[in-house]
């Protein structure tokens, strides 16, 4: 089998066939995407809508690029829906402006600004060690 050859889909109507298409094309991208389609659809019978959203709003929560993902809205979610019992209701009420004043000291505090995961931001905050 030549890789550089051109790729028939059907056998027999290569002249319907829109673009050009190698064989090397082929393997590389058709079954690639193939491939990702049968990955997605496992992921999705693995993980039900409410582990998906908490792992969506979890992710606002990534310091990289200088806490480009920090999303104050998803993180009140994020509390009010899976972590309720871990927050009175003052300290609820007082998040989002607490939250306001953390992503402008992020992104000045030379320790803070340069974090790229979260597990260095948990080891800042949650375990009070240093990297």
């Amino acid at each position: 089998m030549i890789f550089g050859a051109s790729y028939v889909a059907r056998q027999g109507r290569s002249h319907h066939q829109k673009d050009h298409i190698t064989v090397e094309h082929y393997f590389k991208v058709e079954i690639f995407f193939v491939t990702i389609d049968k990955q997605l659809q496992e992921l999705t019978c693995r993980f039900n809508d409410q582990a998906m959203e908490l792992l969506i709003l979890s992710s606002t929560l990534d310091p990289k690029d200088a806490y480009k993902a920090f999303n104050i809205d998803k993180i009140c979610t994020l509390v009010e829906k899976y972590y309720p019992m871990d927050f009175n209701e003052q300290e609820k009420i007082n998040l989002n402006f607490q939250l306001q004043h953390f992503i402008i000291d992020a992104r000045q505090d030379s320790n803070l600004k340069n974090l790229s995961t979260m597990q260095e931001l948990w080891y800042m905050f949650g375990n009070n060690k240093k990297v």
